[in-house]
């Protein structure tokens, strides 16, 4: 800076504190959040090495299991799951319809199975179901409908019909599911380009449809019925 020490001081070193700053030329390198391998083919293959060989702890006496996944409609659920199918077939795959709209383009609650490339399926479900939306009532997934999804009461493929909500009264409604019928774990997918698109009550309706989620845990992390 060019400054003397008797011009920083004022001539005296009778100071109660003092702070000296250096400064630098150049730009701030960003720290990552967190620490990670390189991204590479060899670890890609890592990767994926152990989602193969995933299977669910024995004590849950389960073949697969369920991860239901929720989020706005059009933030890409289908397209998610299309990606994870890609990518383990080796070849680009469409196994769930996709495209763009203002309502949900997927109307069914459908469990995606994934293959490996040796055609083995592997050990887990990602459940495709409608988006959530703004408005309140029958339009997407809603509260109720929520529950009977995380207690197994739906059945597979069920057509979502927005004028009649689903009750036990329903044709196909399972009265006594299985635990392999319930829903063990529940992704959210937001398209990170749009957040802050998403309107304030979406956003409310989504962190509400979180805690309504975690309130089906028992203790040992499992979602049950509620009395």
């Amino acid at each position: 800076m060019g400054l003397l020490p008797d011009q920083i001081n004022n001539g005296t070193m009778a100071v109660m504190e003092m702070e000296v700053y250096c400064l630098t030329d150049g730009e701030r390198k960003p720290v990552p959040w967190r620490k990670t391998p390189e991204w590479n083919e060899k670890f890609l293959d890592t990767l994926m090495e152990e989602i193969v060989a995933f299977k669910p702890p024995r004590e849950m006496g389960l073949s697969a299991v369920r991860v239901l996944m929720l989020g706005p409609v059009g933030s890409g659920k289908s397209s998610f799951y299309n990606t994870i199918n890609s990518v383990f077939k080796g070849r680009i795959s469409q196994g769930a319809r996709t495209g763009k709209s203002a309502h949900s383009i997927t109307s069914a609650y459908t469990p995606h199975s994934t293959k490996s490339r040796s055609g083995s399926v592997l050990n887990f479900r990602l459940c495709d179901t409608s988006g959530l939306e703004v408005t309140e009532g029958l339009n997407g997934i809603f509260y109720i409908e929520s529950n009977y999804l995380l207690n197994g009461h739906i059945p597979d493929y069920y057509e979502f019909n927005p004028a009649v909500p689903i009750s036990p009264d329903t044709h196909g409604f399972v009265a006594q599911p299985s635990f392999a019928d319930k829903i063990h774990c529940v992704a959210f997918v937001i398209d990170a380009s749009s957040m802050e698109e998403i309107p304030p009550k979406l956003v409310e309706k989504i962190i509400n449809t979180q805690k309504n989620n975690e309130s089906q845990r028992d203790s040992a992390g499992r979602f049950v019925e509620q009395g």
